[in-house]
């Protein structure tokens, strides 16, 4: 038996033991599959090109951090009301835990219940 990798625009999209290349036609938009002869270090999802296997990363994979970044004036704006706000949201939620909580005491002292 023999190990093929079948490629579908240059990728390995199945691994297929036989004696003869397997013939598995185009996709639906007439793209052919070939079938390529392989060794067991090849496996779905690799890149093939010009006769070499080789593991697909992705472009969205390989960028590279910014070096000394400098916000704009407007992205320094932005973050600022991003803080302003979340400032602003854990204030409300303070005084919202104290107001609950004098509440509950209240609620507690009308039931004739004390700490």
């Amino acid at each position: 038996m023999i190990k093929y990798a079948m490629i579908l625009n240059n990728f390995v999209i199945g691994i297929v033991n036989s004696t003869c290349p397997p013939n598995w036609g185009a996709d639906q938009f007439g793209n052919p599959v070939i079938a390529v002869e392989c060794d067991s270090s090849i496996y779905i999802g690799m890149h093939y090109s010009d006769g070499i296997f080789s593991e697909y990363v992705p472009t969205y994979m390989t960028s590279t951090p910014i070096d000394n970044y400098q916000p704009t004036e407007g992205e320094l704006i932005i973050m600022e009301a991003q803080a302003a706000t979340l400032i602003n949201q854990q204030e409300i939620i303070s005084k919202q835990t104290e107001i609950d909580m004098t509440l509950a005491e209240l609620l507690l002292n009308q039931q004739g219940v004390s700490r």
